[in-house]
């Protein structure tokens, strides 16, 4: 099994839309430059500041060479660095100095010479900070040891970075607990401290823990294999059916059930971005039946989206340009023509939702809150939920660039054999 590269990587928007899509990206630019973004100057967090759009930029490097990006990624990597030691972030990939030590490694040896190494100062604060046992943070992706995994994925050619996957690995292993369906992991719920239950969230919850086992599978790490069996296992337990479409929870209270809760459905929760992880999963073990199960579901989440208009978020987390770029992840991993028209349909109604001359680059956000919409304002600048998180999917929507961004969004798929 290999990953889909700059070789095989293909755009998938054609004529028109294609066009609509870059002339976005261009707006979506000069509104950056135009200075709209000052509530991410100086913010460290890679969710929504300045190591989210050093990232953005080094991608428009790629497609525009010679307008000025790669300055414009090095300055924001740099105030980064410098924003998150005076505020004293800590070790959490979205909010915290991991994050700007991924978009460092991530950068590494294409804007500035690979002998430097800004990272490493990040690698001795995480040896130190997983020493600690038991780990006394969150397991999960945005704020905990899944998303330290994450970071040492990225560093994966560092003896370093294979230490960290190691460690991480280890406390995701003995933190688990089993039921006779598997492997899982519990939390607090945040909308209730004290309440324990089970997140099956790609951002915060189970999800994760699989995109990331798998990830460290495909990298030969033997320990991760039997927890990422059980892990999977667990999660296709949770699957409930309606008509040709897998739903799951949001979250599960073990020994009682589903919390019936409104959850998006989208990357951060729900089928899309479990299908993506779970079909990650199926081949790093090759296994066919679990490929076939976690195609199924995306093949159900794909039709449903042909008839779906209530999304009006446009962002990656749980909006328009996520699933469409969840979907063209699918189809470039499978070559089935049912994602590829899904893809279509979700980034057709991104740019549907930008509306001229209001917003962020004619982008505004429309998020409810237990269910009551909130007033709509600008979209944000970032990545997680903004519009330089639209515009990476778009780009790879439109040009030959294959999107290593989504590393850190634990958005990679390799293709079958053959």
């Amino acid at each position: 099994m290999v990953r889909i590269d700059e070789g095989s990587w293909r755009p998938l928007l054609e004529g028109g839309l294609a066009e609509q899509a870059r002339q976005t990206i261009m707006d979506i630019v000069e509104a950056l430059e135009a200075g709209e973004v000052e509530p991410a100057r100086d913010d460290p967090s890679l969710a929504g500041g300045e190591p989210g759009l050093a990232l953005f930029h080094s991608v428009m490097e790629r497609v525009r060479p010679g307008e000025g990006h790669a300055r414009r990624a090095l300055e924001c990597l740099e105030r980064a660095f410098e924003s998150v030691a005076a505020l004293g972030r800590g070790p959490t990939l979205f909010t915290g100095y991991p994050g700007v030590g991924w978009v460092a490694e991530h950068l590494r040896g294409h804007l500035f010479d690979a002998e430097d190494d800004p990272a490493r100062a990040v690698d001795e604060a995480l040896e130190d900070a997983l020493r600690a046992v038991p780990f006394p943070g969150e397991y999960e992706l945005v704020h905990g040891l899944v998303g330290l995994g994450v970071y040492a994925l990225e560093r994966r050619t560092e003896p370093a970075g294979r230490r960290l996957l190691e460690r991480v690995v280890t406390h995701l292993t003995h933190r688990a607990e089993r039921d006779g369906d598997g492997a899982f992991w519990v939390t607090e719920r945040r909308s209730a401290p004290g309440v324990k239950h089970v997140d099956l969230g790609m951002s915060h919850g189970v999800g994760g823990v699989v995109a990331l086992l798998a990830a460290a599978c495909r990298l030969g790490h033997q320990e991760a294999r039997p927890l990422l069996a059980e892990a999977v296992s667990w999660v296709l337990a949770r699957r409930q059916q309606d008509g040709g479409r897998s739903l799951f929870p949001g979250s599960w209270v073990p020994g009682t059930g589903p919390v019936r809760a409104r959850a998006p459905n989208a990357w951060c929760y729900g089928a899309p971005g479990l299908s993506v992880a779970l079909l990650s999963a199926a081949r790093a073990l090759g296994d066919e039946r679990w490929e076939r199960a976690a195609l199924e579901i995306a093949r159900g989440e794909a039709q449903a989206t042909l008839g779906q208009e209530a999304v009006t978020e446009v962002g990656l987390c749980h909006g328009t340009a996520g699933l469409g770029h969840l979907h063209h992840l699918l189809h470039q991993a499978t070559g089935e023509p049912l994602f590829a028209e899904a893809a279509r349909t979700w980034f057709q109604r991104t740019l549907a939702l930008r509306r001229p001359g209001g917003g962020l680059a004619g982008f505004s956000t429309r998020e409810t809150f237990e269910g009551h919409a909130c007033p709509e304002r600008p979209a944000a600048p970032g990545l997680l939920q903004g519009v330089a998180g639209l515009a990476l999917a778009l780009v790879s929507a439109v040009y030959p660039v294959a999107p290593a961004w989504g590393r850190v969004l634990l958005l990679e798929l390799p293709r079958s054999e053959g």
